[in-house]
């Protein structure tokens, strides 16, 4: 098993941007699919505490947006080098 010593909001980031995506773009398209706002996006990567530990659900929604694997952006998997 892999575990970044990465944060999981620093990972979202360092995604969210290799996206091309800002927090409001990602958070317009998971709103379209019932998830987080662009304000708890930011929450999550700024790690507040309302924020650190998101579900798995949320963790799905958020990997899916981003085109990677859910376990990539948990941690748990290496990223795949194109």
């Amino acid at each position: 098993m892999i575990r970044s010593a990465e944060t999981f909001g620093a990972r979202l980031r360092r995604l969210r941007q290799a996206a091309g995506l800002s927090q409001s773009e990602l958070g317009r398209r998971c709103r379209e699919d019932g998830g987080p706002s662009a304000a708890y996006i930011s929450h999550i990567e700024t790690g507040r505490p309302n924020a650190r530990n998101p579900s798995l659900e949320m963790i799905r929604l958020l990997a899916r947006q981003l085109n990677v694997d859910p376990a990539v952006l948990a941690g748990f998997a290496p990223e795949k080098k194109s």
